[in-house]
């Protein structure tokens, strides 16, 4: 339903982003892509279109919310960050943790006894090391999503997203920021370690009052609901092109 206020998982539930969604699942099949950021403002569809592409794509994933993450430390991150790649790589279907949605398509087995010692906060990049292997094996590529990414800096991952970017192939990076201008100095800006990577950048944008007008259009008509177009007018002004 397009009016659900839910990030979307399904095309179906997806107003007119066809173009995004068909480039990030082509790109995230390609070999050359290294990491994709998809970046706009607030309540543009960001969400939506990353979930939606991550899920056609059908490759193994994990999405992390960085939202969740504003006021813990490096270690709380890279606890919970450990915990959830343990559970994709032993296989299970669906994971739902308290800061991390990670989901597995295909399922894969990786044998992690030899990190028992390791400090649990940390393990993630032995995991990582393993998940990169796992999918060299098997000649496909596993995704690390993080959605709100400009939250990154604040407890310095963006250093170990250069490292996965430069050392482990197999692993894309799709990133997505609504504070722009953050999201620019950590990409851009030659003193961050993300300095200098290459990668495919998908913007978001308000709508346009015809655009608007048809989504609403569209969400009434899809819930049998007759409105009288003045109405419909007045919204899509009021809204200013708000999808979300």
């Amino acid at each position: 339903m397009i009016f659900d206020p839910k990030p979307k998982e399904k095309r179906v539930d997806l107003y007119d982003f066809e173009e995004e969604i068909d480039r990030i699942v082509k790109e995230l099949h390609d070999s050359l892509t290294r990491m994709i950021v998809i970046k706009g403002l607030r309540r543009t569809g960001k969400s939506s279109i990353l979930r939606v592409s991550l899920n056609e794509a059908k490759l193994n994933y994990i999405l992390v919310d960085m939202r969740e993450f504003e006021d813990v430390s490096p270690k709380v991150f890279g606890y919970g960050l450990s915990k959830a790649l343990n559970d994709i790589v032993k296989g299970r279907k669906r994971v739902l943790l308290e800061k991390i949605k990670a989901v597995s398509f295909i399922g894969m087995k990786i044998e992690l006894k030899t990190d028992r010692e390791m400090d649990p906060s940390f393990r993630y990049k032995s995991i990582f090391r393993k998940i990169n292997h796992w999918a060299e094996k098997k000649n496909t590529y596993f995704i690390l999503a993080i959605d709100e990414a400009q939250e990154l800096a604040k407890i310095g991952f963006d250093r170990y997203l250069a490292f996965l970017y430069d050392n482990l192939d197999r692993i894309k990076i799709v990133l997505t920021g609504s504070q722009v201008g953050v999201m620019d100095n950590i990409l851009d800006n030659p003193d961050k370690p993300l300095f200098g990577r290459a990668r495919i950048d998908i913007e978001t944008k308000y709508l346009s009052k015809k655009q608007s007008i048809s989504f609403l259009q569209t969400g009434f008509r899809e819930l049998k609901i007759k409105i009288d177009p003045t109405i419909i007018e007045r919204a899509a002004e009021t809204l200013d092109g708000v999808i979300g």
